[in-house]
C-alpha cells in the first residue's frame, strides 16, 4: 500500500506534470524524497512568485503545471501567480507542505503560522476552482482525484495542502467513496444548439470566427484549424489568445482588441453579420475597453461557461464537445476570400546611426521568427508592441494580457524552457517589469548549462520607468533607477549581456546572440516618451475610461 506522498506524486505523473517548479521549506521538505525518486523533474526557483509564474506559463504549453510551496510564508508569497492562474484560466496545482496534525494539538503558535492553521486553506479557497487539506489518510486518494478532476473541467489552479506529518501515512482509497464527477453535455441540447448555429451561419453572408485563450487551455487548437478549413470562415483571435490559430495561416485575421485592433481587423470583424465567438472571456482588454460594436443578436458566444446564440442561452453544453460537433455539423463550405493582405513580414533596412524606437524593435524582431521561436511578453509596451508580431505556429506568444501582472515574462520563460526545450524564447520585459523578478536569469543560465533546452533572449525595454502610466497620468511617480541590464551576467555568473541604443546596435548584438548557446540580456535604450503605436491606442482608450 503507497503513502500519502508517493500516491499523489504518481497521480500527479499521470496527469500529465513532468516539472515541478519549487523553493523548498521545511514544512514541504517530506515530499520531496517522492519527487527525487518520480519521473518528475524537480526544478529551483530564486523565489516562491518565480515558481509560481514559470507553473503557469509551463501548463500554458504543457497542458497542466505544478508548483511546490511551504506553508504560509512560501504560500502567500506564491498567491499573485495563483491569482493569475485563476484570472486567466491555466491549469496549474499549487502544492503546499504544512504544520503536521499532532503539532496544531499542542496549543502553540508555530513558526509561518498566521491566525489560525487553516488561514492559508482559506485564501487558496478564493482563487482555485478546487482545494483540499489531506488530514485523512481513507479519503486522499478521492480528494485527490477530485481536485484533478475539476483542474481538467474548468481549465484552473487547484490546490493541495498536505500535513508533514500525513506524507508517509498508508493511504486506502474505497470504493464506496465514490468517483469524481466529471461533466458531459446533455445531448439533446448540444445537438439543438448545433443545428441552430449551423442554420445561423449558412445564411450568413460574412461570417467570422473570434477565438480565445479557452481554445489553448482546453487543448482545441486542432479543432479549430479543422473548422475554419472545413467552412472557409476567416480567424481573427484575443489579445489573450494570440496564436491559437497559426498566424500565417491564409485564413488569419490576427488580433482583434476593439479600437486597439489594426483598422483592416477591425473592419472585417465588426462588420461581420455572424460572429462566432468561441473561447473567448469577455474582458475589458480583451475587447479593447469597448463594447462590442456589432449587436447581440449577431453573435455565437460558447465558452467553457457560457453558451449564448443571438437572444438564446442554453444549459448542458461543454465546450470540447461543442468544438468537436462543429467538425460534423451541416454547415456549408464557402470559398476562402481574400480578407485582408496577405501577411508577410516587410524585410527590416538598418539605418544603422538611428536611434533605436519601440516600432522599429518589433519591426526587426518580425524578420526573424520562425517555427522555433516563442514569444512571452510582459506587461506594458512589450504586450502591446510585440501583439503585431506574426507568430509561425501555434500557442508560442504568451502574456498574462487579463490579469497583466507585471514580472511574469521572466520566470515564466524558465517554464516554456521546462515544456518545449526545442523552441528558442524571445521575452520582451520592459525595466520596471525586470526589477521585480528578472533576477530569475540566474534559473534560466542553469537550466542551459545543464544541457535540458535551448537560450532565450531576453530583450529589456529600458524606459527608466513605467510607460503606460505614464501614458495615462504623467508625472515623477512614474520614474524608477536605471540600472546597467547588461551587467546582470557579471552578477548571477552566466549568461552575456549587450547594450543597443541604435538600429545599427540592434543589427549587430542580433547576429552575434541569436545563434549563441549562452542566455542572453539586450539592455535596449528608449527614449523615455517613446511608445508603440498600439500601446498609443491603448493609452488613448484608458484616458477615457479614467
Amino acid at each position: 500500500m503507497p503513502s500519502l506522498s508517493q500516491h499523489c506524486v504518481d497521480q500527479l505523473y499521470r496527469a500529465g506534470v513532468k516539472h515541478a517548479f519549487h523553493l523548498p521549506g521545511d514544512y514541504s521538505l517530506p515530499i520531496y524524497k517522492q519527487f527525487h525518486n518520480s519521473p518528475i523533474k524537480l526544478i529551483g526557483t530564486s523565489s516562491e512568485l518565480a515558481a509560481g509564474y514559470a507553473a503557469d506559463a509551463y501548463a500554458r504549453v504543457n497542458g497542466i503545471g505544478l508548483a511546490i510551496v511551504t506553508y504560509c510564508v512560501g504560500g502567500f508569497s506564491i498567491l499573485n501567480a495563483v491569482a493569475q492562474a485563476e484570472a486567466e484560466k491555466s491549469p496549474v496545482i499549487f502544492l503546499s507542505g504544512s504544520p503536521g496534525i499532532k503539532e496544531r494539538r499542542q496549543g502553540m503558535m508555530l513558526h509561518h503560522m498566521v491566525r489560525t492553521f487553516e488561514c492559508q486553506h482559506k485564501v487558496f479557497s478564493e482563487v482555485t476552482c478546487a482545494n483540499t487539506v489531506l488530514r485523512d489518510p481513507t479519503r486522499a486518494g478521492y480528494e485527490i482525484d477530485r481536485v484533478l478532476a475539476a483542474l481538467k473541467a474548468h481549465s484552473r489552479p487547484v490546490y493541495i495542502e498536505i500535513p508533514r506529518d500525513m506524507m508517509d501515512k498508508p493511504i486506502s482509497y474505497s470504493l464506496d467513496q465514490g468517483s469524481p464527477y466529471v461533466s458531459v453535455s446533455d445531448e439533446e441540447v448540444l445537438n439543438e444548439v448545433l443545428d441552430e448555429v449551423a442554420e445561423y451561419i449558412n445564411g450568413s453572408t460574412n461570417p467570422v470566427i473570434l477565438a480565445g485563450e479557452e481554445i489553448a487551455r482546453f487543448g482545441l487548437q486542432d479543432r479549430l484549424k479543422k473548422f475554419a478549413e472545413k467552412t472557409g470562415m476567416p480567424v481573427a483571435t484575443s489579445l489573450l489568445g494570440k496564436s491559437v490559430f497559426n498566424e500565417r495561416h491564409p485564413l488569419s485575421l490576427g488580433i482583434y482588441c476593439g479600437s486597439i485592433s489594426k483598422e483592416e481587423v477591425s473592419r472585417v470583424v465588426d462588420q461581420s453579420d455572424c460572429l462566432i465567438v468561441l473561447g473567448v472571456m469577455q474582458t475589458d482588454v480583451n475587447l479593447g475597453f469597448m463594447p462590442l460594436s456589432f449587436g447581440k443578436k449577431k453573435i455565437v458566444l460558447v465558452t467553457s461557461e457560457e453558451c449564448r446564440i443571438r437572444n438564446s442561452f442554453y444549459k448542458g453544453v461543454v465546450f470540447s464537445e461543442f468544438m468537436e460537433g462543429l467538425l460534423t455539423s451541416n454547415i456549408r463550405q464557402r470559398s476562402a476570400m481574400p480578407i485582408i493582405e496577405e501577411r508577410e513580414v516587410p524585410p527590416f533596412v538598418v539605418s544603422q546611426n538611428s536611434k533605436i524606437t519601440v516600432n522599429r524593435l518589433f519591426q526587426c524582431i518580425n524578420t526573424i521568427l520562425n517555427k522555433q521561436t516563442a514569444v512571452l511578453a510582459d506587461i506594458g509596451d512589450s504586450l502591446f508592441g510585440s501583439s503585431d508580431l506574426v507568430m509561425h505556429s501555434m500557442m508560442q506568444f504568451l502574456s498574462p494580457a487579463f490579469y497583466t501582472s507585471m514580472g511574469f515574462s521572466v520566470p515564466g520563460c524558465l517554464g516554456v524552457m521546462m515544456a518545449r526545450p526545442d523552441l528558442t524564447p524571445l521575452v520582451f520585459v520592459g525595466d520596471g517589469a525586470f526589477q521585480m523578478t528578472g533576477m530569475e536569469f540566474s534559473s534560466l543560465c542553469s537550466a542551459v548549462e545543464s544541457g535540458q533546452c535551448k537560450a532565450p533572449k531576453i530583450f529589456v525595454l529600458n524606459n527608466q520607468g513605467y510607460s503606460t502610466e505614464r501614458l495615462i497620468l504623467d508625472g515623477p511617480w512614474n520614474d524608477i533607477r536605471n540600472w546597467n541590464f547588461e551587467n546582470v551576467p557579471v552578477v548571477v555568473g552566466g549568461g552575456k549581456g549587450y547594450v543597443v541604443e541604435t538600429e545599427g546596435d540592434l543589427d549587430r548584438v542580433l547576429a552575434e546572440a541569436l545563434p549563441s548557446n549562452e542566455v542572453c540580456i539586450i539592455n535596449v535604450k528608449l527614449s523615455k516618451h517613446d511608445i508603440s503605436s498600439a500601446l498609443s491606442r491603448f493609452g488613448a482608450r484608458m484616458k477615457k475610461r479614467i
